[in-house]
């Protein structure tokens, strides 16, 4: 910062560095320079407007930066699959996983973790993933749903994950991009069902 310049009596001013105490207290590490010689009467009101530019502003605060974390829950059977899943949408920092074995876990852990995304296997004990949707829609009717299955997509398997407002669907034999496409997808509000199958095949 460069107070304003005030000409001396005989030439030009000279510059030299000051520092004052209350500045040093208040940490400021920028130096402020003033005329060498100068006006006599203008060392009180320079000083004045040096220090009060610096002190009475405000302190510069750290900027706090935070990505969004995005939980993703994941409800499968097998744990080889689960592994799998949590490997490959690992490479995202973003993403946090949640795995249960089953339907009946994955609606209590709706309730305690709020997750942004589930993915259903299809065939599980107890609550199979069509059911476990089914609920999913009366509870969270915005909650993003991507069926990850063994099978095929049919044109049965399409029209009842679209019954149950799924937003997508990845068979368990396409490639791990396949799967993290998806869930990008599924998670910026499209839907995504890469291998619609043809109605009159």
């Amino acid at each position: 910062m460069f107070a304003p310049t005030v000409p001396s009596e005989t030439g030009p001013g000279v510059f030299s560095f000051l520092w004052c105490d209350e500045l040093n207290r208040r940490a400021v590490s920028q130096p402020i320079w003033l005329p060498h010689r100068f006006r006599q009467d203008g060392v009180g009101e320079l000083k004045a407007q040096a220090a009060s530019e610096v002190l009475e502003g405000p302190l510069p605060q750290p900027v706090e930066v935070k990505s969004k974390r995005i939980r993703i829950l994941l409800a499968d059977d097998h744990e080889t699959v689960r592994t799998g899943v949590r490997i490959i949408l690992g490479v995202r920092k973003e993403y946090d996983i949640v795995e249960v074995a089953n339907g009946a876990d994955a609606l209590a852990e709706i309730g305690r973790s709020a997750p942004d995304l589930v993915i259903l296997d299809l065939t599980m004990p107890g609550l199979d993933g069509f059911t476990v949707a089914q609920e999913i829609r009366k509870r969270s009717p915005q909650l993003p749903i991507l069926f990850f299955s063994m099978h095929q997509l049919s044109p049965a398997l399409l029209s009842l994950a679209k019954s149950r407002q799924v937003q997508g669907f990845v068979c368990k034999s396409e490639s791990g991009a396949v799967l993290a496409q998806a869930v990008e997808a599924v998670l910026a509000n499209k839907e995504f069902f890469p291998s619609e199958p043809d109605p009159f095949t």
